[in-house]
């Protein structure tokens, strides 16, 4: 499956999302190709998601969303280039799961990230228009990546 969100699909999602009275707290997205930038402003959306799971497995290297970029834009410091708000992405985010195909997964940056959220600033937290929760669970299996650091770890806090 291939997504790529035009400027009009784009507006219609934010749309429906805005009208919704739904609260959307779990979401997977499994094998799906969309860029970082669609994916992190879709997720901007959804401020009640507690539950993210993502995989990129099958996906063209081009539409891989787990970048670099998305992973800076999970910190709670909110200090992304595509981060215009400067909150951080998903802010009731407890659980997590990324399932890494490829070799570009950066481990000190995905480990900086988490540790924001599994022990976030209480102060840093306060700031912002609800208390962050602590992230209770990770998961993280990296495959291909020619190295054995990081291939499944789970955490509860």
């Amino acid at each position: 499956m291939f997504i790529l969100l035009p400027a009009v699909a784009k507006r219609e999602f934010s749309a429906f999302i805005s009208r919704s009275s739904c609260n959307i707290t779990k979401l997977s997205l499994q094998g799906i190709s969309i860029s970082h930038v669609d994916l992190i402003s879709a997720l901007r959306l959804i401020l009640s998601l507690k539950e993210l799971s993502i995989s990129n497995s099958k996906v063209s290297e081009h539409y891989n969303p787990i970048t670099p970029e998305f992973i800076t834009s999970l910190h709670t410091s909110g200090q992304s280039e595509l981060n215009i708000f400067r909150l951080p992405l998903v802010p009731k985010l407890c659980v997590l799961s990324l399932e890494f195909e490829g070799t570009a997964f950066d481990d000190a940056m995905f480990i900086d990230m988490i540790s924001s959220r599994w022990l976030p600033d209480p102060e840093y937290a306060t700031l912002h228009w609800c208390r962050l929760p602590a992230i209770s669970s990770v998961k993280v299996p990296v495959a291909n990546s020619g190295r054995d650091s990081l291939q499944t770890s789970t955490v509860l806090g």
